[in-house]
């Protein structure tokens, strides 16, 4: 795991001046990918070796930039799973200031090959998801190997979570949509972020765990949903400052 705050601002180069996240980890690859951001703004992804210690060391500069088509003004937000035949990214491109989901695949993790298309067809936007969409997180059925794409809606006001699973010819097709709460709640205004996380419980039932960020319209907090079994719905379970 990576632990502590491990990188600062420019340890990544220039590029970096304005900002650096971490937004995915693959241990078994001792990598982690970033969003950069430099003094103007301006959006790219990095990546940087996770050490022995769990400490991380950049590679100086960018591995992704903005370029063409829907990701013409940046990139950022990466998410990388292991398909088993070569590493798959879903990043979020800006063109002015709607964001799309891209996707890119590589054999070492540093090199990546951008598919000009987005993901999700633009064409066919929700309302929510009207101002643009950045990918959060992958679930994979371990029987099935369906891939679901978890990502953030953003209408121009408010957030909300959707999902998008992939058909057997490998389009994604947008499914469900995880809503903000009822009124009163600390999450009825906006939820985003979110992360996927997939076992059997210690009852043997298999378990989905959301983790996301909830808004009330005056602070986020993270807070956690649950679904069970064959459940279609998730239940809340808490939030926390």
């Amino acid at each position: 795991p990576v632990a502590g705050m491990t990188l600062d601002l420019g340890d990544a180069g220039p590029q970096s001046d304005g900002g650096i996240r971490v937004d995915s980890i693959l241990e078994d690859w001792d990598m982690a990918w970033l969003t950069l951001r430099s003094s103007g703004g301006t959006e790219s992804i990095g990546i940087a070796q996770i050490e022995s210690d769990g400490s991380l060391t950049p590679i100086d500069g960018a591995i992704l930039e903005g370029g063409s088509s829907f990701y013409t003004d940046g990139v950022s937000s990466p998410v990388v799973v292991d398909d088993g035949d070569s590493l798959r990214m879903f990043f979020a491109g800006v063109n002015g200031d709607i964001y799309t989901i891209g996707t890119a695949t590589s054999n070492d993790g540093i090199t990546w090959n951008i598919d000009e298309e987005p993901v999700l067809d633009p064409e066919l936007r929700s309302n929510w998801e009207s101002n643009g969409a950045i990918p959060g997180s992958i679930e994979t059925d371990l029987e099935s190997g369906e891939l679901r794409l978890w990502y953030s809606g953003h209408d121009g006001d408010l957030w909300n979570i959707g999902t998008a699973v992939q058909d057997e010819n490998g389009v994604f097709r947008r499914d469900s949509v995880f809503e903000v709460g009822s009124p009163g709640e600390w999450d009825d205004t906006s939820v985003r972020d979110p992360w996927i996380v997939t076992a059997d419980d210690a009852d043997g039932t298999p378990t989905t765990w959301l983790f996301y960020a909830g808004f009330d319209g005056e602070q986020w907090q993270a807070g956690l949903a649950t679904r069970s079994g064959n459940a279609s719905i998730f239940e809340r379970s808490w939030s926390e400052r």
